[in-house]
């Protein structure tokens, strides 16, 4: 306190209206906890390197990227650039952490946050301590267990799963033993970078989420949900990664702080070509032109609404005015149920797809996921009509493809839990420059 007093001149126990986030000095009381905690954290790293230049510095935190980051003040995205990689153990917020006991939604809000790290690590690693079984009567650990690291390898992370709630030992033995050998065989196709090809950006604004983060989470969430849901590519865009950002499309998601560098880097892009999608609040103080679209209400809010009354009755075509605004790739298609979350990258030169399943799973009654028969991928035609299917805890097998016009359609074997797919020849080409 001391400290935030020489800094700002105001006194924490006076001057705060705590919990207030309109409040100024409260906000600057934000930005000193997760500046000081940044900066201690960055120290230890310069320090601990000045002795062996080899040695890595790995916070372990628990929050994620919602409303814990502020109220605890370690903050994944700021953590990430003094750091050589995070340890997270991500309950996420809102719903239950356990394995067994997680909805489809909450499902879908833990990859939301994976996907997040992901994005902030800027290829460095993103390690997730989880639960998957705590003595559940219903439920024995197997299958919670493979879902929890299904859950994680399909979103680029790595995985570790303890017994209960402590930090050692395993739930089913043959099962971690088995879902690690798995790992190890596959760890190339799991873990190379994975590299956007034609991307709808979604903006990730650090500050907005540290002033408003429930208005902001709920449209960040709900909007990558949706993405998710429909089985399009996006691309989590930052602060530090906007300038570099390749995509047609980018999504301000009820962003309300931006600031100037924010603003220099974003004309930059929209003088390249770039659409800018503003949902609810418009803190970008642009003038109106073709390349700005304006929705006054937040889709992903309205939609995330709607999952919460009823994930089975929610339908992602209420969407579709802003679906479309959106100008998605129409070289790919993927037709799969909303209860499957996917990831299109490049890996090692070739489109990969990655698919985890959700569909089946019922809180603390079922954690078996219901097969998912038929899923559909439509490629422009390349030079090959062959693909690779490696089911979670399977071998790749091949597919083939069938011409359908200027395109090749792929007919996937069942996926159970997850899988990966990636495609033999150029199908798709890479993204161009500005």
């Amino acid at each position: 306190m001391a400290a935030f007093r020489q800094k700002t001149g105001h006194d924490a126990r006076r001057d705060l209206k705590l919990g207030d986030f309109g409040d100024a000095p409260f906000r600057r009381w934000i930005d000193f906890r997760i500046e000081t905690i940044t900066d201690f954290m960055g120290e230890v790293d310069r320090n601990a390197k000045s002795v062996n230049p080899k040695i890595m510095t790995i916070p372990e935190i628990y929050p994620g990227i919602e409303r814990e980051a502020v109220v605890v003040g370690a903050d994944v995205y700021e953590l990430y650039h003094v750091t050589d990689a995070i340890a997270h153990e991500y309950e996420f917020g809102g719903g239950d952490h356990m394995a067994t006991s997680r909805t489809p939604l909450d499902w879908l809000r833990y990859h939301v946050g994976m996907r997040s790290f992901r994005a902030f690590a800027e290829g460095k690693a993103t390690w997730i301590l989880n639960y998957s079984w705590d003595g559940d009567k219903n439920i024995a650990p197997p299958e919670p267990m493979m879902s929890l690291a299904m859950s994680h390898v399909m979103a680029g992370a790595h995985f570790w799963d303890a017994a209960t709630h402590v930090m050692s030992g395993s739930n089913d033995l043959p099962t971690r033993k088995r879902i690690f050998e798995w790992i190890e065989g596959h760890e190339r196709t799991l873990y190379l970078p994975r590299e956007p090809l034609h991307p709808i950006g979604v903006y990730f604004s650090p500050t907005t989420r540290n002033y408003s983060p429930e208005a902001f989470l709920r449209s960040y969430q709900g909007i990558l949900i949706l993405l998710l849901q429909k089985h399009l590519e996006f691309q989590i865009v930052t602060p530090r990664t906007l300038a570099g950002f390749r995509g047609a499309t980018l999504i301000l998601p009820d962003v309300s702080v931006f600031g100037e560098a924010e603003r220099s880097n974003l004309r930059a892009q929209l003088s390249r070509g770039m659409r800018l999608v503003v949902t609810g609040t418009d803190a970008t103080g642009l003038e109106a032109s073709q390349s700005l679209v304006r929705f006054a209400e937040c889709p992903g809010k309205a939609y995330l609404d709607e999952l919460e009354r009823s994930f089975e009755k929610a339908d992602p075509s209420t969407a579709d005015a802003f679906l479309a605004a959106l100008a998605p790739d129409s070289t790919l298609r993927i037709e799969a149920s909303k209860f499957v979350a996917t990831q299109v990258a490049r890996v090692n030169g070739k489109l990969h797809i990655f698919f985890a399943n959700f569909e089946g799973l019922v809180a603390n009654q079922n954690a078996v996921q219901t097969p998912q028969r038929g899923i559909r991928v439509s490629v422009a035609a390349g030079s090959t009509g062959k693909a690779w299917f490696l089911p979670f805890l399977g071998e790749a097998q091949e597919v083939q493809g069938q011409r359908q016009g200027a395109n090749l359609v792929f007919v996937l074997p069942d996926v159970q839990k997850g899988a990966v797919v990636w495609f033999d020849g150029p199908i798709v080409p890479a993204p161009k420059g500005p």
